[in-house]
């Protein structure tokens, strides 16, 4: 396992290792193809997110995004 899901509702995954870009990996049956290098502890988005729409990790907001973030994509939340 390279992503981890922590809640249901979380719409990014955290990665638990390094992961290549073009790598496809699997979080709990969502395929989906990294579109960018990913380093361990970073977060991929699961699904795509809209510019100002809230991250949710651990169930819960953490952040939002400042532009749309496509499936696959690592990237940090703004607060």
């Amino acid at each position: 396992m390279k992503l981890l899901k922590i809640d249901s509702a979380d719409n990014v995954a955290v990665a638990l290792s390094t992961i290549a870009a073009g790598e496809e990996v699997d979080v709990h049956g969502i395929i989906l193809t990294v579109l960018e290098p990913v380093d361990a502890g970073h977060k991929i988005a699961l699904e795509h997110i809209a510019a100002g729409d809230a991250v949710v990790k651990y169930g819960h907001p953490i952040g939002h995004t400042s532009e749309p973030i496509s499936p696959g994509r690592p990237f940090t939340p703004t607060t």
